[in-house]
This record gives C-alpha cells, sequence and structure tokens, in this order.
C-alpha cells in the first residue's frame, strides 16, 4: 500500500487542480501533496533498508535501493520547488506573465510529472518504466511552452524532436532486450519484462541482441538525461521553461533517465560482462563532460550554464557506473544525491537574484537593439542634429537622454533599471565598440547609456 499511497498522492493532487479555479486552492492541494510525499518517501527507504525489496500489485510495483533513493530524491525536489513555485507564479502573475489559465495549467502539469517521475522508479515492468519517462517529457514539454513565447514555444518544439527521437529509440532497446530475454523466461510469459525477473535469468540472454538492446536503451534514456551528443534540447528548455519547472528538470527528471540506464546496464553487465558496457558508459560520459566545460565557461545566460552544468553531471554519474565496482557505484549514486540537493538551490538563488535587482543583466542586454530604435527620435529631439552626427555621447544635453532612455528601459523591461557592474562593463565594451567602427551611432549612444543606468540608476 506505501508504493500505491506514493503514485495516488500526486494524482490526486493533479485531478483536483484541473477541477477547481482558485489560485489559493491549487497552491495549497499541491503544498498538500508534496509535504505527503517526505515522509511516504522517507517509510519507504526505511522499508527497504529493513526488507531490501518491497512490493505491491500483484509485483506490478517494486522497490528496491535505487529505486528508494530516486524516490526519495524526487520527494525532496518536488517539496522544495513546489514551496519555491508559490512566490515565483504570484510574481509572473502580477506583471502579467501567466494568465489564470496559464497558472492552473501549471499546478496541473506540476503534479502529473511528479507522478509520472514517481513511476519510473517503482515500474517493475521495463515498458512501464518507458512509459513513464515519456509521460514525464510530455508534461514537461508543456511547462516549457507555459509562457507561450516565441522562444518557448521554439524550445518546446526542439525538446519533443529530440526527445521524441531518444524515447523512439529507448522503446527499440525496450523491445530487443525482450527478445534477448525470450528464450530465458519464456516467449509467451506476461511478466517478460519484469525487472525482477530478468535479473534472476540475465546471464542466460541472448548477448548479441542484449549488446543492441542496451546500446539502443543508452542512447535513448541518454537523450533524456542530457548526455552528449544528445544535448542540444537542455540549454533552451531550461532558459524558457519557468524556474520551478526547469528545476525539476534539472534535478529531479535526470535522475529518473539515469536510473533507466543503471537498469539496463544491471542487465547487460550479466549478459556481457563489465568491460564492454564500462567502456560504452565512459566513453559517452567523458564526452559530455568534455562538451559541457567550454560552454560553461563562454555562457552568459546563468541557466543555460545550469543546463551545462546538469549535462557535465550527468556525464560524470554516467563515467562513474562506468569505471564499475563498489567505489564507482557509491561515487555515481553520491553525485546524484549531491546534484539533486544542489541544484534546485542555484536555480531558486538566481531566479531571486533576478527579482531583487528587477531584471537579469542578460535581457537587460538583449533589450539594447530594442532600446537604440525607441531612444532615436528621442534622442533627436534633446541633443540635436549637431551632436547626432558627431556620434559623440558625452556631449549634448546628457542628463535628459539618460532620463529619456531610462524611461524606455523601464517601460520595456517592466522593472527599474539593475545596477549591475557586469552588466555595465560588457555595455560600456561594446559601446566604445561602437564608436569607434563609426557605425550604429545609435546604438553606441543606447550602450552608454545603459552603461551608467547599470551603475547608478535611472536619473529622473
Amino acid at each position: 500500500m506505501l508504493l500505491l499511497a506514493i503514485l495516488v498522492t500526486p494524482l490526486a493532487a493533479a485531478i483536483v487542480c484541473a477541477a477547481v479555479k482558485s489560485r489559493g486552492l491549487v497552491e495549497l492541494v499541491n503544498l498538500i501533496m508534496s509535504v505527503l510525499l517526505c515522509p511516504l518517501a522517507i517509510a519507504l527507504a526505511i522499508r527497504v533498508v529493513h526488507h531490501e525489496q518491497v512490493g505491491a500489485l500483484g509485483d506490478a510495483l517494486h522497490a528496491d535501493a535505487l529505486s528508494a533513493l530516486v524516490v526519495c530524491l524526487t520527494a525532496f525536489v518536488g517539496f522544495a520547488t513546489t514551496i519555491y513555485a508559490v512566490g515565483h507564479v504570484r510574481e509572473d502573475a502580477r506583471t502579467g506573465k501567466l494568465s489564470a489559465t496559464q497558472i492552473r495549467r501549471f499546478y496541473t502539469l506540476m503534479p502529473l510529472l511528479t507522478l509520472a517521475m514517481l513511476l519510473v522508479p517503482l515500474a517493475n515492468n521495463l515498458g512501464v518504466m518507458w512509459v513513464a519517462i515519456e509521460a514525464a517529457t510530455l508534461a514537461s514539454v508543456l511547462l516549457v511552452a507555459l509562457y507561450n513565447e516565441r522562444t518557448s514555444l521554439e524550445a518546446a518544439w526542439k525538446y519533443i524532436i529530440i526527445g521524441s527521437v531518444g524515447i523512439s529509440l529507448a522503446l527499440f532497446g525496450t523491445i530487443v532486450t525482450y527478445f534477448a530475454a525470450s528464450k530465458a523466461v519464456g516467449i509467451e510469459s506476461s511478466k517478460g519484462l519484469n525487472w525482477s525477473l530478468l535479473i534472476t535469468v540475465a546471464d542466460k540472454f541472448n548477448p548479441a541482441a542484449m549488446r543492441l538492446g542496451f546500446i539502443l536503451a543508452l542512447v535513448g534514456y541518454g537523450t533524456k538525461a542530457g548526455l552528449a551528443p544528445m544535448h542540444t534540447w537542455k540549454p533552451d528548455a531550461y532558459a524558457e521553461a519557468p524556474v520551478p519547472a526547469a528545476t525539476l528538470l534539472g534535478a529531479a527528471f535526470i535522475n529518473c533517465a539515469l536510473y533507466a540506464i543503471v537498469r539496463f546496464a544491471v542487465l547487460a553487465e550479466k549478459t556481457l560482462g563489465h568491460q564492454f558496457i564500462g567502456n560504452l558508459l565512459i566513453a559517452f560520459g567523458l564526452a559530455s563532460i568534455l562538451v559541457a566545460a567550454p560552454f560553461i565557461v563562454a555562457q552568459r545566460n546563468f541557466r543555460r550554464i545550469l543546463a551545462y552544468s546538469s549535462i557535465d553531471h550527468a556525464g560524470i554519474i554516467v563515467a562513474g557506473i562506468g569505471f564499475g565496482g563498489k567505489l564507482g557505484a557509491l561515487g555515481a549514486m553520491l553525485h546524484m544525491l549531491f546534484h539533486a540537493v544542489t541544484k534546485p538551490l542555484m536555480f531558486f538563488c538566481f531566479d531571486w537574484s533576478t527579482l531583487s535587482d528587477g531584471n537579469s543583466c542578460d535581457h537587460w542586454h538583449s533589450a539594447i537593439q530594442h532600446l537604440s530604435k525607441r531612444v532615436h527620435d528621442s534622442k533627436r529631439r534633446t541633443c540635436g542634429e549637431s551632436s547626432l552626427a558627431r556620434h559623440d555621447f558625452h556631449r549634448g544635453s546628457r542628463h535628459d537622454f539618460l532620463r529619456i532612455s531610462g524611461a524606455h528601459c523601464e517601460t520595456y523591461a517592466r522593472h527599474p533599471a539593475p545596477r549591475c557592474p557586469r552588466a555595465s562593463r560588457r555595455i560600456s565594451v561594446e559601446a566604445d565598440g561602437a564608436r569607434a567602427r563609426g557605425s550604429g551611432s545609435d546604438r553606441a549612444w543606447v550602450l552608454g547609456a545603459c552603461a551608467t543606468l547599470c551603475t547608478r540608476g535611472t536619473e529622473r
């Protein structure tokens, strides 16, 4: 009953949130769900420690130590995310980014995503596990597109296209694995894909079929985990999804994909030995680390940095599994634990800092091109044609121009101008370059104005 209660809790929350319209009520329902899941997950961990394995519904649901770890991490991330989501969604509603319908959709999809992620480690059947990961993908795609903007829709489209290819390969891997096990478990067995049965006869699998099945499963579920070179959906999805949804993707859903990889790796190791799967896992892990590291240094958007950080950490975990042995497995599980605990904190701290500063430096920077067009007429009226011809920001009525451009900045961003030295330095360099090239007079003026506004605030 414990396993069933873990799954029924988010399902009931999703049904209630879909039926009611009160924002306060859906917030309360999500909070109650997250609070209830934590003691249930802890109770499961305690039972697994004492009894090693727990089953339910005729062994359709099955939990061992790895399952309990993933359930506990999912419950913790969901708990932290649900609490933070209340303030975040209210701020988005205040600024007009989310309508009442979008808010209700958000609070309905979050429990559904949580339900799917909890079903992944609790499903005994590898086919049901695949269905759960696909359900989590669909729920998260809708969350990525929640703001209904061009960039968010583009990110969701990229996610669903790449994710569909990955999940198709994972399905083929599951089917091939069933074929590899058919002689050992019986081709007509209704439990032919149950993990608890497969693990006992994995040494009797067809080696050639199991080799192909593991490769397909690794590439398919590796796409969901963000392993290189199947990682390209992650930066856009993390940058465009609401922060609570991006947190679940980055700190919880990644564990579900890695869990599936581990399950297939264990079966393949019993059939083929460790060398083949170890080399393959280490290769994908090192490739992910090497691909992600340069982008972490080069990126300016912090949420994209977190995406590449997740790619890097997924590579480290997979490489740890590939190294094998007790120390390799322990290192991989510890890294999974630490990543799930720290990644939500990084998302929340960044989001809170952007709300406190009024706007993010990168969003401010991206508005410059828009502002240069808006301020063109104001600059002509304020400074006159002679100053315009000289391309000289430091002459003319600087105070009036700053006041006007600052007003345009606030109108565009809906927030006060941020005081950000880092953005100021970056904008000043671009302003100098624009003036040196003798082109983009308006851009040079606006860049210079924004650099001053970032350090001193808007002059009224």
